[in-house]
């Protein structure tokens, strides 16, 4: 004979979404949460018997007649469980695992009380998944909002930055799909297969690959975002159609599980090696990136595993592992926009103190980032160094005849010339007009009169344009500096080889000098093939 569960009142354990037939258990044992037949995992416990008298009461006897009257309905389905149960002992019932439903459907005896405080699908306290429930709920809510602002601050921002988004517009789209998607899984309730949860797996994968895309776009890499999105969301939904009719729905579950941890590690990977090369100068926050989404990415692979052990139960609102993961996620999403704004502001500081350190036509630095590029390069031990002072010989004869277009041409041909001509480690700098200068760091005088002598013959073998048919040359003279390894001794090695340089240029231009040695070149010697232009005369 069944009978009420013996506790009292019933209508204060379990959730009104999970309200179904209660049968009680002839042992007088209690069943505090019931389970999700197709499960694999949960946890369990029994509680202790209690009194015989317990067990009668209107409130047991009238929320069985609600729960099979909602079992009876052919529209109801609970939120997060549906209800099975089997024979424990003597003729008692309770809510039982698949396993323990099946021994029952084959007609086998009843199952034993032991076999009953094993079974994993019984919970503890209905009541904690309540309160579960709702702050999960709550959670995926935030989110939602979050992700939906920050979308709309990106695009604001994105639009103040006219050509140059830094990826503001791609990380606004990747915001939009994954806020988009969370909406999608409020309203489609328990997991399993519907249009809604296609969409919502289909702009999940989305939103990575316009993360991605905004990344590269930020570190200067052009990337096309709206084909390739549209082409990911729909071939997805095809693949997951498939998967779900020849696999199930925890196939589908368990795909976008594995490409979400598969995409994180690649992230990770692929950030952490930028470090050398395109991330040089955003060490720390690229090091604090890589650890969120590693976060991120070990959550994906925990739900994976627990997909494949206990199937959807796993992504139940009510399971303890889905609060700790969208708790996780509203933290990213509290703290990855502002870190992604943070770091848009840092590129645009730098780039502005670039260009307030760089010549705007030939891009080397100017006085001023010599000056900081040297404050730099002096704080080393042993760091002495020498300086060369460069001037274009007779270059207003060309802006005279040919026009500032082609005297800006020619200048930057040099510039090119003299990239090739000195070595990696020493800066080259333009002080003004057709004047250049370089700094050799631990170069003897030997050295620095040999790279002098290798700019001036590369210069002078150079074309550096063809107007009109006409091949325009041009030559150099190069001042040499003495040591200097602080700022009161640059400022001698500057007068020492402007003096230098101008001694060049009494003596006849196209040549190198220093303060105590010359290397004269004369107008038709090495350096200097052919007819002279009207530069050099």
């Amino acid at each position: 004979m069944q009978a009420a569960l013996p506790c009292a009142p019933m209508r204060h354990q379990l959730p009104v979404c999970q309200q179904a037939p209660v049968i009680a258990c002839g042992m007088r044992t209690r069943v505090r949460k019931l389970a999700v037949p197709g499960s694999l995992r949960a946890s369990s416990r029994l509680v202790k018997p209690r009194p015989a008298w317990s067990t009668r009461g209107k409130g047991l006897d009238s929320f069985a007649r609600r729960g099979r009257d909602a079992e009876a309905d052919s529209s109801f389905r609970p939120r997060s469980r549906c209800y099975q149960t089997v024979t424990v002992g003597s003729g008692g019932c309770y809510d039982a695992s698949p396993a323990i439903q099946t021994r029952a459907s084959r007609g086998t005896s009843p199952v034993s009380p032991a076999a009953a405080a094993r079974d994993p699908a019984v919970r503890l306290d209905p009541r904690s998944d309540c309160k579960r429930l709702m702050i999960a709920t709550l959670l995926v809510g935030m989110l939602c909002v979050y992700l939906l602002s920050f979308a709309v601050m990106f695009l604001l921002i994105g639009r103040r930055l006219d050509a140059g988004k830094m990826g503001m517009d791609a990380f606004a789209v990747g915001n939009l799909t994954l806020g988009s998607a969370y909406v999608l899984q409020l309203l489609e309730g328990p997991a399993g297969w519907s249009w809604m949860g296609v969409v919502n797996h289909s702009l999940t994968l989305s939103a990575l690959l316009a993360y991605s895309v905004g990344g590269l776009r930020f570190f200067g890499r052009p990337t096309p975002l709206l084909w390739p999105l549209a082409a990911l969301a729909l071939g997805y939904a095809v693949v997951q159609i498939i998967v779900e009719w020849a696999w199930g729905p925890v196939a589908r579950y368990v795909l976008l599980a594995a490409i979400c941890a598969l995409c994180f590690a690649g992230m990770v990977v692929v950030l952490l090696a930028g470090l050398r090369t395109f991330a040089r100068d955003l060490r720390g926050e690229v090091l604090l990136f890589a650890a969120l989404i590693s976060g991120i990415c070990v959550l994906n692979v925990l739900k994976l595993t627990k997909l494949l052990a206990g199937g959807l139960l796993a992504l139940a609102m009510d399971d303890q592992f889905q609060v700790v993961f969208y708790v996780y996620m509203c933290s990213l999403a509290t703290i990855i926009p502002p870190f992604i704004v943070w770091l848009v502001l840092r590129r645009l500081t730098d780039k502005l103190r670039d260009m307030a350190a760089r010549d705007p036509l030939t891009q080397l630095l100017n006085r001023r980032g010599l000056t900081e590029a040297l404050a730099a390069r002096l704080r080393r031990p042993n760091a002495g160094a020498r300086l060369l002072l460069i001037d274009v010989d007779h270059f207003k004869r060309v802006n005279d005849r040919y026009g500032h277009h082609a005297g800006d041409a020619v200048l930057c041909a040099i510039v090119d010339v003299l990239r090739g001509a000195v070595g990696t480690d020493d800066l080259l700098c333009r002080m003004g007009g057709e004047e250049f200068a370089v700094v050799c760091p631990g170069a003897d005088a030997g050295t620095a009169l040999r790279v002098a002598e290798r700019i001036r013959i590369a210069v002078a073998s150079t074309v550096m344009l063809q107007v009109a048919g006409e091949a325009v040359r041009c030559t150099v003279t190069v001042g040499v500096s003495g040591t200097f390894d602080d700022d009161a001794s640059l400022v001698r090695a500057m007068q020492d080889a402007d003096a230098a340089l101008y001694r060049g240029k009494n003596a006849g231009r196209n040549r190198v000098e220093s303060g105590d040695v010359v290397a004269p070149v004369s107008p038709g010697g090495e350096g200097a093939p052919g007819a002279q232009s009207a530069m050099e005369r």
